[in-house]
């Protein structure tokens, strides 16, 4: 799926020049456009830049009054062009083309191509506005406000989504109505990109207000959107929030499940009206809470990717000002995770900063994560009811020193030392959460304990046959359990003083009890069987076999790449062993 997203950007914020790189950009348009005498549609234009030019990223893609934007090479160009709207039907006239826009774009002429090289805030009173023209954004639910008075929102990248996906969910959000009516929206540069990887945020997939918070400073941002995505069984999890940079505060959130890219679009007008009218909410006056990154053991970690859901959960109930675990609060989240034969639970509280006692507490039973996500609003709505949390002062606010406007020059100046970025500060920090109690110790019951895989391995019987590869795959429906199938070629009979060629083939399927030690090490044993076909071939001439066989297997898997495994296999006349190491790819 190829996504463009259409959105407008003033000019004016940028301060273009031309130079060596925006003349080949030229040149190739131009070259480009010579042999299309009714113009291109603007997919197939944008394609055929990009082949000439690899590394354009499309996800900085803006179309707005024939100027085309886009990034290269980590600068940012635009192409001046005259463009001309047609409809479906004067394009491919009776045909009738489902997902295609009304109105398609066609760049007619190229007239230049020009690099941006600085970054600058509008001056207020400047306007592209016709006379007697307002330049006030329409404010959800009627009104207006002006674009000096709405707050700034700058939208980083998702960590966790393949390929560029990350950067495409972070433009798609850009473009939501309501996200720009309530903000106005910081635009992506150089300086923001590099600052994000400065602070290698893109490998953080938990809500870390601090991180997020020092970024928007950097971009003089009054609240950031921001999230992550994490791989779900066939599905992924899109976490979403948005964090007021001032306070630290998490102001508003979303998660919810999705199978593929293309589904987002859809998905975000809903999450975007949901938090652009939770996140402007004053919570100065409510009760606070603080949080950290739950941390629980490897064979919990559907348990661990449900608690990190919680403090959005409870943000988007109204009732509290959710904060890091760096703030002075009235309360404090907890959670714990305990697995109970079939069935998984996750505990949660809120408790007093001050004692640690109990004010709330709440659990959830599930089976699958799945459940687990759907039942989280349920759950925090519940707790938020229950919990009565002392309001507390907060700390006086420290004064930061001034942040300077990112800026995106030709030549990077020295580096110098960071400026400090102030932190809320701690007043009395929250006191260590008690240690659960001690629970009856059950296997694992997560993702962990599940074996997903294919692989190929090489092995031997030390007789016929001496030589076996082996291809087989494993199905995991329930944990600790999978299904092995696969099929072993046979070659050589390892017979030195005899004129005798042999090969074999052996389907075979196994049910195996798998005993994880980590993520990435376990055990396994099991039986099953299959069916041998062999034959040997004499100078006198060839002999076929067949017969049925049962087997025995163990082995180990290391790293999630690496097995070695042995199997006795009989036919209750004779025997063989075969022993075998491997390579596995696991899901």
């Amino acid at each position: 799926m190829c996504i463009i997203a259409v959105n407008v950007v003033p000019v004016k914020a940028y301060t273009y020049e031309e130079t060596e790189v925006s003349k080949e950009i030229y040149a190739a348009a131009s070259e480009l456009m010579s042999s299309q005498k009714d113009g291109m549609e603007i997919n197939p234009f944008l394609s055929g830049l990009g082949k000439k030019f690899r590394g354009l990223k499309w996800g900085l893609l803006y179309y707005s009054d024939g100027q085309l934007f886009f990034t290269y090479q980590e600068k940012t160009y635009c192409v001046y062009c005259e463009v001309e709207m047609l409809s479906q039907d004067e394009i491919a006239p009776g045909i009738s083309i489902s997902g295609v826009s009304k109105m398609t774009p066609i760049v007619k002429k190229v007239t230049s191509v020009m690099e941006a090289i600085k970054v600058e805030k509008s001056p207020p009173a400047e306007s592209s506005a016709e006379p007697g023209q307002s330049t006030a954004t329409p404010a959800p639910g009627g009104g207006s406000v002006p674009d000096q008075d709405r707050p700034r929102l700058a939208i980083l990248p998702f960590p966790g989504a393949s390929g560029g996906d990350s950067e495409s969910i972070a433009l798609l959000f850009s473009i939501q109505d309501d996200l720009r009516n309530a903000f106005t929206i910081v635009p992506r540069n150089d300086a923001v990109n590099a600052a994000v990887k400065e602070r290698g945020f893109q490998t953080s997939l938990y809500v870390d207000s601090g991180a997020v918070s020092r970024i928007g400073k950097m971009v003089n941002a009054d609240y950031v959107l921001s999230g992550y995505v994490r791989r779900q069984g066939n599905s992924n999890l899109l976490v979403s929030f948005i964090i007021k940079v001032d306070t630290f505060e998490l102001t508003a959130g979303d998660f919810r499940l999705y199978r593929s890219i293309e589904d987002i679009p859809a998905m975000l007008p809903s999450i975007a009206g949901n938090m652009a009218a939770i996140a402007k909410q004053d919570r100065s006056k409510m009760p606070s809470l603080t949080f950290a990154p739950f941390r629980f053991e490897q064979s919990q970690a559907d348990a661990e990717a449900l608690a990190q859901l919680l403090p959005v959960a409870v943000a988007n109930t109204g009732r509290f000002a959710v904060l890091p675990s760096t703030s002075h609060a009235g309360g404090f989240l907890s959670a714990e995770a305990l697995s109970m034969g079939g069935m998984n639970m996750l505990v949660v509280q809120i408790r007093n900063s001050e004692n640690g006692s109990q004010l709330a507490g709440e659990s959830l039973n599930y089976r699958l994560i799945d459940d687990g996500i759907a039942a989280m609003p349920q759950l925090a709505e519940s707790l938020a009811g229950k919990a009565r949390v002392p309001v507390v002062q907060a700390a006086p606010a420290p004064v930061a020193q001034p942040t300077p406007a990112p800026t995106t020059a030709a030549q990077p100046a020295p580096a110098a030392a960071e400026p400090a970025v102030a932190e809320p500060v701690a007043a009395a920090p929250a006191p260590v959460q008690p240690a659960p109690p001690a629970a009856p110790k059950e296997k694992p019951d997560t993702d962990a304990s599940r074996l997903w895989a294919v692989g190929a391995s090489v092995g031997t019987s030390f007789s016929a046959p001496w030589f076996i590869g082996t291809v087989q795959g494993t199905i995991a429906p329930v944990n600790n359990l999978f299904l092995e199938i696969g099929v072993d070629f046979g070659l050589f009979t390892g017979y030195e003083d005899e004129d005798v060629e042999y090969y074999s083939l052996y389907p075979f399927a196994h049910v195996c009890f798998y005993m994880p030690f980590s993520e990435k090490i376990g055990l396994y044993a099991g039986a099953g069987g299959g069916f041998m076909y062999a034959a040997y071939t004499f100078p006198e001439g060839e002999i076929d076999d067949s017969t049925f066989a049962l087997d025995v297997c163990a082995g180990a898997i290391f790293l999630n790449m690496w097995s070695v495994s042995y199997t006795l296999r009989t036919n209750f006349e004779s025997a063989n062993n075969k022993v075998a190491v491997g390579f596995v790819y696991r899901f």
